[in-house]
């Protein structure tokens, strides 16, 4: 009995210090999100403008938080002062630049409002263009990837209400992933095609409707 006691209490013990090291974690997790230095990546920012090459490039893509970061409050600054000199990251996106593309991506993380949604719509517009780099870019961020339907079916305001043309933009996006070949980026690639499939049936289905085609609707439903 005192034997099945002990044991109980060291249990209790153990869960005890498991909660607090999982406690301790997250908050250590939180701070770090917390105490990113917004200042270093303006310096950063400032110097790849003015220094283009592919080592400044990749010393403003390796500050770049992969994480979410939640202090934007901070920010302001910065944020604004990026996209106040935002065409030499929308030039590189369009030439295909794999590391500009990453940029951009962990900068839709750290962004919100109309910037994060002009960097969602801009990576969109490259899928059907660069739709390789795109996925090596997508196979590289996935796991800090939040709603990734935003970023493949987000087609803009030009869009809106025009759904015959959403789902032609769709349809265009989806072939060009589709004709990819390239082993290592064949999971992510079949992610990809999964959601857009998705959003381009919710699209035919809503057009059957808008005609309604009567014979269509009975074999949707």
């Amino acid at each position: 009995m005192n034997l099945f006691k002990i044991e109980s209490k060291v249990q209790i013990f153990m869960l005890i210090v498991l909660f607090l090291v999982i406690f301790l974690a997250g908050n250590q997790k939180l701070s770090a999100k917390e105490d990113y230095d917004w200042n270093r990546l303006n310096q950063r920012y400032k110097y790849y403008l003015s220094h283009k090459s592919d080592i400044s490039q990749k010393s403003l893509l390796e500050i770049l938080p992969k994480e979410e970061v939640t202090n934007l409050k901070d920010a302001e600054d910065t944020i604004d002062y990026i996209f106040n000199n935002f065409a030499i990251l929308e030039e590189g996106a369009k030439a295909g630049d794999l590391d500009t593309i990453n940029i951009l991506v962990r900068l839709r993380r750290i962004t919100d409002g109309a910037n994060s949604e002009y960097i969602s719509i801009l990576l969109g517009k490259i899928i059907a263009v660069h739709p390789e780099v795109f996925l090596m870019s997508l196979k590289e961020n996935l796991d800090n990837i939040t709603r990734l339907d935003s970023l493949l079916c987000n087609l803009g305001p030009k869009y809106v209400d025009k759904i015959y043309k959403q789902t032609e933009e769709l349809e265009r996006r989806y072939l060009a992933l589709r004709e990819v070949d390239n082993k290592s980026l064949a999971k992510v690639k079949e992610l990809a095609l999964y959601v857009l499939s998705k959003e381009i049936s919710r699209n035919r289905i809503n057009i059957i409707y808008i005609n309604y085609d009567q014979e269509l609707l009975d074999k949707v439903n």
